[in-house]
């Protein structure tokens, strides 16, 4: 009797040992966030974290191209606030420097007051580029590490672009839906139309919803809807050539230790960088609003990222498109005419659509920065 009275015991152990390391092995728990940019940078590529299974709803495959990323803007209220700000100090190991208005350097663990001046930065800074908000309901803070490792990346080459003088501070506001279902629902209510879209930006709030798919492909939308953000906050109202030009120029952006490196974008490349399918010439993109009312807004997109990937393939062009970028800084609420943007664009030798046209014809290549 004793015997068996052990014996129940001891399974009864077991049974319950393993039930408590079922249930404490994480696929029981609901991660929410909310949070402001992280510290710490994520390796360039991080493995696909355990996710929420109830909460979150994966595609079999995921067909990129069949995506589109929708904006939807208003008239601004004022133009002097749409930003935090100018970037204003740097930090390094947990520690702030900054300027004061003496002239004296200091140094403290804690984030200096409003009135700090922008201090002399070097490679390994890191800069007080943005805020992020992310409302990732069903994901671990590993996708929180990745996306704010990459968005960093994209701030520095966004700044390599534009000069550190010209960037403000960013305040983003990310959400990611667990499912279509849901990802449907919130659009809707807000006005927007998420039909064969995985990401919209919504200008009036300042705030993108994120269809949730694979863990690389989320993060890609994710930035692209980002830098919509970014292209709002720093430099104003922009053609939408340039605004989705630049959202699909940095939607595959990752850290290399410093580096940022800016990936061809595998939507409309090949395995081996060779364009996909045929692209509107620059000038033609420039001048012609109407063919985003048209439904080929796949070809839309493949152009304005091809010419944007021209541009910033080599100094001259890459100066051009700076010049161009702090003209049209200058006017927050307007954007400069098709004929002005193309004397920024075309070169003393007006040799842009000779130049592009062998471009696109060659293997397109990552980005350095």
């Amino acid at each position: 009797m004793q015997r068996w009275k052990r014996f129940i015991m001891i399974t009864a152990l077991v049974i319950f040992s393993i039930f408590l390391a079922w249930f404490f092995s994480g696929r029981q728990f609901w991660f929410s966030s909310h949070f402001t940019q992280s510290t710490v940078t994520a390796p360039s590529k991080i493995p696909e974290p355990k996710v929420a299974q109830q909460a979150l709803s994966t595609p079999k495959e995921v067909n990129s191209l069949a995506y589109i990323h929708h904006t939807h803007k208003t008239p601004r209220q004022n133009c002097s606030k749409e930003n935090l700000g100018v970037v204003k100090y740097e930090q390094m190991g947990g520690i702030y420097t900054w300027v004061d208005e003496r002239g004296i350097k200091n140094y403290s663990d804690k984030k200096p007051h409003s009135s700090a001046e922008l201090y002399r930065t070097t490679a390994s800074t890191a800069l007080d580029f943005f805020e992020l908000d992310l409302q990732a309901p069903g994901l671990t803070p590993q996708f929180k590490n990745e996306l704010s490792s990459n968005l960093r990346a994209v701030f520095r080459a966004y700044t390599s672009l534009i000069g550190l003088k010209a960037m403000r501070k960013v305040k983003l506001n990310l959400h990611i839906l667990p499912n279509s279902s849901a990802y449907n629902r919130k659009v809707k209510s807000l006005g927007g139309n998420p039909e064969g879209s995985a990401g919209v930006y919504f200008g009036s709030k300042n705030t993108a919803y994120i269809k949730y798919s694979t863990l690389e492909h989320t993060i890609n939308v994710a930035i692209h809807e980002a830098v919509h953000a970014i292209n709002e906050a720093v430099i104003g109202d922009t053609p939408q050539w340039l605004n989705e030009g630049l959202a699909e120029y940095f939607e595959y952006t990752y850290a290399n230790m410093q580096t940022s490196i800016v990936a061809p974008n595998r939507n409309w490349v090949t395995s081996n960088g060779m364009l996909l399918k045929s692209v509107i010439q620059p000038y033609k993109l420039i001048h012609t609003k109407a063919h985003w009312r048209k439904t080929d807004y796949a070809k839309m997109y493949r152009s304005s990222w091809a010419f944007v990937h021209f541009l910033a393939s080599n100094a001259t062009r890459k100066l051009s498109l700076k010049k161009y970028l702090l003209a049209e800084q200058k006017s927050k609420c307007d954007t400069l005419s098709s004929d002005d943007v193309w004397s920024y664009l075309s070169g003393k030798n007006n040799d842009v659509a000779q130049d592009f046209s062998h471009f696109i014809k060659g293997e397109l290549t990552a980005h350095r920065y």
